[in-house]
Formats: C-alpha cells, sequence, structure tokens
C-alpha cells in the first residue's frame, strides 16, 4: 500500500458560539489501488466523530482514523530576536502609559481652569486631539509590538514537544491520477462576539447634520491549536448545543495498539486547551440564524480576539441632547440611525471614534436591515434636571377603589455660555396590571406633548445661554384593588 503525505489546506471555516466547522480542500494524487493518505500537524482539539472525506472520482474511502502524538512543529526563532520583541513591546507599552499620564493631567488642568472661570475650548479641543491622536498612534504601535511577540513565543511553543494530530485515510482507487478531496470536521475552543464601530464627523454649524460610517464588525477568537490562514471566514448564529435529541447508539469496533513512543508526563497530566478568553453568549439574532461571510482572513491559534468586518455603511443625522431625569440627570447626546447595509446588525457593543480617537463605547439592540434605531453617549454637565413629583390619594367609599392624582414638575438648566435646544422627555404609566385607568390632564399640562400609547411624553425646548425651563404635566390613575 503506498503512502502519501498530502498537504490539503484549510479553505473554509464556519465559526459559531463555541465551536467551528473546519473544511480542508485540495487535489490529490491518487495511485491506482489501495493506498494510504496522512494529514499531519492538525488540530488535536478536532472531535473525531465529525470527520467526513469526500473525494470527487471513482475512490472508495474504506477507512478513516486520527492518531495522536507528541512532536516538534516549527523550528525555534533564536534568542536575539526573542530578547529584541520583548524589549520593543515594553518600550511601546512605557511610552503609551506616559500618553495616559499626559490626558490624566491635562484632564486635571481643564477642570481647574473651568473652576477658576478660565473656559477656552479651543484650545482644549486641540489639545484633546492631539494627545487622542498620540494615544491612538502608540496604542496601536503596541499591540502591533505586542503581537509580534506573542507570535515569536508561539513560534518558541512550537518549536518544543507538542501536542499533534495526524488523520490517516485508506482508499480504493479505480484509476491513478488527480482527484479533488474534500476533508471536514469541527474544533472546539473558538468563538465569536458582535463588536461594532461607530465613526461620527462633527459638524462645525450647532445645527448641522453629523456624517456617521457604522461598521458592523466582530470579534473572533480560537485556540484550536492550527492556523487558520487566508481562510474563506463565515460567522454563524446558529446555537449548536440547543434542540440536541440523544444520539443513535451502534455498535463500535475498537482496536488498540502499542505506542511506539508516549508521551511526556508533563504532557499527559496538562489541561486541555481552552481559549484565553471567557466570552458570554452570543445576543439574539432576531429569531432565525444568521449566517455572515467575511473576507478572506488569516487567524492564529492564540486565542486573542481578531476584529472581522461583516458589512459598512454610510450615513447623516442630527444629534439631539436628550434630558430624562432618572436615566442621569445631565443631558445625553442621542442620534436616530438607520441600518443602511446589506446584513442586520445583532446587540452588542459599539465603539464610538471621532476626532481620530475613542471617545466611549455604547450598545446597540438587534436591528434589521432598513430599520431605524438610536444611540446613545456622552453626557454634557452644563445641562441639568430636576424632577419633582406630588401625589394625592383619595379612597373610594363603595368600590374600594383608590384613584391618585399625581402633578410632576421638571426643570432644565443651561449652565454654558451658548444657547441649547434639549428634548425633555418622561412618561406616564399605561393600564394595566397595577392601575385599572390612567388619565391624562392635558389642561393643567405643558403643551403640545400629549402621551403616546407607550405613555411617553416628550417637549423641545431651546434653552438661552445660563436659563432654565420648566416642565409640568398633571395625571391620574385609579387602582381598583386599592392597593
Amino acid at each position: 500500500m503506498k503512502v502519501i503525505d498530502a498537504h490539503i489546506p484549510i479553505t473554509e471555516v464556519t465559526v459559531f458560539e463555541d465551536r467551528a466547522h473546519v473544511v480542508r480542500r485540495g487535489l490529490v494524487q491518487f495511485p491506482e489501488g489501495p493506498s494510504r493518505i496522512q494529514l499531519r500537524e492538525l488540530a488535536p482539539t478536532l472531535v473525531d466523530k465529525t470527520v467526513a472525506v469526500s473525494v470527487l472520482g471513482p475512490v472508495d474511502v474504506q477507512r478513516v482514523r486520527v492518531t495522536r502524538h507528541h512532536g516538534v512543529g516549527q523550528s525555534a526563532p533564536t534568542s536575539e530576536n526573542r530578547s529584541a520583541a520583548h524589549a520593543e513591546a515594553d518600550r511601546l507599552e512605557t511610552e503609551a502609559e506616559g500618553i495616559d499620564k499626559a490626558i490624566a493631567l491635562t484632564l486635571r488642568e481643564i477642570a481647574e481652569d473651568a473652576a477658576a472661570g478660565r473656559a477656552d475650548r479651543k484650545r482644549w479641543s486641540a489639545a484633546w486631539s492631539r494627545l487622542f491622536a498620540h494615544a491612538k498612534q502608540a496604542r496601536g504601535a503596541w499591540d502591533r509590538a505586542r503581537a509580534g511577540s506573542v507570535s515569536t513565543a508561539d513560534d518558541v511553543e512550537l518549536g518544543t514537544d507538542r501536542p499533534l494530530a495526524t488523520l490517516e485515510l485508506e482508499l480504493q482507487s479505480a484509476d491513478a491520477g488527480p482527484h479533488p478531496i474534500q476533508i471536514d470536521y469541527v474544533v472546539p475552543n473558538a468563538a465569536w462576539r458582535p463588536n461594532h464601530r461607530l465613526q461620527v464627523m462633527r459638524s462645525d454649524d450647532p445645527d448641522g447634520e453629523w456624517s456617521l460610517s457604522f461598521e458592523i464588525n466582530a470579534r473572533v477568537w480560537q485556540n484550536t491549536g492550527e492556523d487558520w490562514s487566508e481562510a474563506s471566514l463565515f460567522l454563524s448564529t446558529q446555537r449548536t448545543t440547543m434542540s440536541v435529541g440523544p444520539p443513535e447508539l451502534q455498535s463500535d469496533l475498537l482496536e488498540a495498539e502499542r505506542s511506539s513512543r508516549p508521551p511526556p508526563a508533563s504532557a499527559r497530566n496538562a489541561p486541555p486547551s481552552e481559549l484565553a478568553v471567557d466570552v458570554a453568549l452570543l445576543p439574539d439574532d432576531g429569531g432565525k440564524t444568521q449566517r455572515f461571510a467575511a473576507a478572506r482572513t488569516t487567524i492564529r491559534s492564540t486565542g486573542e480576539p481578531h476584529l472581522v468586518r461583516i458589512d459598512a455603511f454610510a450615513d447623516a443625522t442630527r444629534p439631539a441632547w436628550v434630558m430624562r431625569a432618572g436615566e442621569a440627570f445631565e443631558g445625553v447626546l442621542r442620534i436616530a440611525v438607520a441600518n443602511r447595509g446589506k446584513h442586520p446588525i445583532l446587540a452588542g457593543p459599539v465603539d464610538v471614534i471621532s476626532d481620530g480617537g475613542l471617545v466611549t463605547r455604547t450598545s446597540v439592540g438587534h436591528v434589521e436591515p432598513g430599520a431605524p434605531f438610536e444611540l446613545t453617549w456622552s453626557q454634557d454637565d452644563t445641562l441639568r434636571i430636576h424632577r419633582s413629583e406630588h401625589a394625592e390619594s383619595m379612597e373610594g367609599k363603595k368600590s374600594r377603589s383608590r384613584q391618585t392624582t399625581h402633578a410632576v414638575e421638571l426643570v432644565v438648566s443651561n449652565l454654558g455660555g451658548h444657547e441649547r435646544t434639549v428634548r425633555i422627555e418622561d412618561g406616564i404609566p399605561v393600564p394595566g396590571v397595577k392601575y385599572a385607568s390612567v388619565e391624562y390632564d392635558a389642561d393643567a399640562s405643558t403643551s403640545p406633548s400629549h402621551p403616546d400609547d407607550a405613555g411617553r411624553l416628550w417637549w423641545l425646548v431651546a434653552l438661552p445661554p445660563y436659563g432654565h425651563h420648566t416642565v409640568r404635566f398633571r395625571y391620574s390613575t385609579v387602582d381598583a384593588r386599592g392597593e
């Protein structure tokens, strides 16, 4: 029987929430008659029962077996290269920490100037832009150096005794010649999660529109024991662990072979390889399974996160400062956006980028293509809101019902030197389990707002510099149970 050492590359990977489906495809020169194909250095974590082999041509797959052993992979780099990589990473880390200290110092100086009445917004804005640009550049250089240092450490590990897996195929070919072959298997220690990015280009006009660029991204982790090099990547929301019944049991033929080289004791007692990052389960996918196609990419088996872009779109909107007592005592920036991409946005974190640096991180829910959604971030301490409520109750003598009248007052203040237009939001309860009826008193309330079906109220108010505005509304509730 002829033995063939084949190289069949990974061409496609589908990543689920806690595992990955790996596909290898290639062209193998088969001899006529029986042959054995050996595919070496596979992921040692692959699940044996998931291995599937298919050959296009007059070739019969008679036996598939996975063996595991310990061996030496790639050659280790020199100690000089390792030392240089670690030293460069340490230097860049020190530089990034120095910039962080400079940002903290600048923030303290701005607070002291503001307290002393020395407001200089142009100088503050220029200082922030310069520092954030330097911080972004330093952090990027540090991340690249750290990745190179980790890569060097991985090469050292590959040059030592490590677990390996070999796939052995016994086949019978009716003729000699090249035939396409495909090998599928599932590996654990792989995951992905949504992680989006919003780029904001602010307008110089206070009432102008902001240009937005939204990227639907994902972070992928894998520590399977094999690299995915230039593979077509797919991300699936299918819950592989749900709706699974017990397997149908069949008879298995067990074979035992004496190992020619037992693994060392340290390797036998080593814990199984796991992801370096503990990530939560995938969020709600809108009630149906989604499968996203990403570009061909390379993801090394390090357990480090790898950012993958799924889709991107542009939009423009006018921001609004929203004030809602109970959520925050300061004004909150909110923008309304529509998903103009071809793919849905999965619920997850959103990194907000503006002026060349990371501003903050917010979150978004599940959004279908074409559907509108809102993002909220960035509080302004010059906009303040105070809410007070007075309630009077009256008990019914016969019906045992209790009627309560609620008088609410909202006072919003602008502590800044520029006129601001804000949206004030509040609400009243709706009839349900707690209240038998709810009535809104429009005559005793500030116009023109009127509650919608969900009980939401809102007013658009122009606040002069260092001014304030008062909004009042009144409603009554009836509790038939007298609670």
